[in-house]
């Protein structure tokens, strides 16, 4: 094979993707979806804290993994649930977390874009934790 008709087919193999009109195949995040990975960013309660962890959540369509400092230390299954009251709070949106090692637990929960905020009864001394779409 000639040099010179392997330059402009290797050239062209390596152009292409940058000159394609094809739409990129990934796509931005629902904006009204769970699924994705979220950073802790704030966390209010009325306890010490050292600082803020490096926490992040997971979620799929039905799942959902703690990670802290980058290791799982909770997975399990979510869904919406009934409006519920959390501690003194009147009642709002509600998930219910469902851990495969410890008991449900519920938090009211506001999404706003790329912001996801959990509280778990922050009237009562819950934390109410604030997270951003990564």
């Amino acid at each position: 094979m000639s040099r010179k008709f392997l330059l402009p087919v290797v050239l062209s193999g390596l152009l292409l993707p940058l000159v394609s009109c094809q739409k990129d195949s990934s796509s931005k995040p629902d904006s009204t979806s769970l699924s994705g990975t979220w950073q802790l960013t704030n966390r209010q309660c009325y306890c010490l804290l050292p600082g803020l962890p490096n926490e992040q959540m997971r979620f799929d369509a039905t799942s959902f993994a703690l990670l802290k400092d980058g290791r799982k230390t909770l997975n399990g299954t979510y869904s919406a649930t009934v409006p519920a009251a959390v501690c003194g709070r009147s009642a709002g949106p509600a998930i219910r977390f469902q851990p495969d090692s410890t008991a449900a637990h519920v938090a009211q929960f506001t999404l706003s874009g790329n912001t996801l905020t959990l509280d778990y009864g922050s009237p009562c001394d819950g934390p109410l934790d604030t997270y951003e779409r990564q």
